[in-house]
């Protein structure tokens, strides 16, 4: 009897500690402690992760008291190709592994994020909010599934100099509010088997049409740009080739003939964007388009 008893509370700690050890994967931004005028890390760390080979995930935190200073990648999750502007706002995180053979599934700390906090910040508790956006390939696995991950924010508790404070309140609304709705699709590009990081504007999808921020592409590929703000109009060179095209119109120019384009450049979020496709062909290049992942690969 006591043989059974002792076999059947086995069983139960098993299993409970199967249910534990099985959680939901998370993202945790860690909280620190500072005062004006210090500079204070905080980590982004992964636990319960069931597998992935790409996540980009959207920094935001007040801007007015914290600046951003130094980004370390840990280098569990692989290829980083984080915005090199650090001043984005908001500020991406991405890893990408397209050429992985199977998912990976590391845990702890990802990336860890140096803030200074401003000599003239107010005693209070300032957030740093991550997110992404979910069920639109921002996190996904080897078999290209969307993978949901539970985000833990963290924040940053500030002494201020004087004394003075800060309605926490107030605070975390100024956060919340400066984050735009999100309208554009999670479009990758590779160029050259590189990927294209875009700090302050993502690529849109309109009318079927890749939008993308035009000096990212052109820089991208290697072309000069010139933008003349009397005419709303954009001219790239590349070796031989010229193209201009102007807001508005559905008429590209390469080497002075026209070509009619079917989405014309427009302003989004007061950045130009451009029909990456017509652009990218007309210097020439080779693109593809992966939807299943949503990845325009160009080749020059």
């Amino acid at each position: 009897m006591k043989r059974l008893s002792l076999a059947i509370a086995l069983i139960c700690l098993l299993a409970n500690f199967s249910v534990f050890a099985s959680g939901e994967p998370t993202i945790t931004v860690s909280e620190a402690e500072a005062k004006a005028g210090e500079t204070v890390d905080i980590t982004v760390s992964l636990s319960d992760n069931t597998g992935i080979i790409s996540m980009l995930l959207e920094v935001e935190y007040d801007k007015k008291v914290l600046t951003l200073k130094n980004v370390k990648d840990a280098g569990i999750l692989g290829a980083s190709l984080h915005s090199d502007n650090l001043s984005a706002s908001p500020y991406y995180l991405f890893w990408s592994n397209g050429t992985a053979e199977e998912n990976i599934k590391a845990n702890g700390v990802a990336a860890t994020l140096t803030f200074e906090v401003s000599e003239s910040a107010g005693t209070g508790v300032y957030p740093i909010k991550i997110s992404y956006e979910k069920d639109n390939d921002a996190i996904f696995d080897f078999d290209l599934e969307n993978v949901d991950f539970k985000v833990i924010n963290g924040s940053i508790s500030v002494e201020s100099i004087d004394g003075s404070t800060q309605n926490p309140d107030t605070i975390v609304s100024e956060v919340e509010d400066s984050s735009q709705p999100i309208s554009q699709s999670a479009v990758s590009v590779v160029i050259d088997g590189s990927y294209v990081v875009f700090a302050d504007q993502k690529p849109v999808i309109k009318n079927d049409r890749t939008l993308i921020p035009l000096r990212a592409i052109f820089e991208a590929l290697g072309a000069d740009v010139d933008w003349n703000d009397e005419t709303k109009t954009v001219t790239s060179a590349k070796g031989d080739i010229k193209i201009s095209l102007a807001i508005g119109s559905d008429q590209l120019y390469v080497n002075g003939d026209a070509k009619t384009i079917d989405v014309p450049a427009q302003i989004i979020n007061d950045r130009t964007m451009i029909p990456l496709r017509a652009v990218a062909e007309s210097f020439g290049c080779k693109v593809d388009w992966v939807g299943e992942t949503k990845t325009v690969i160009i080749t020059n």
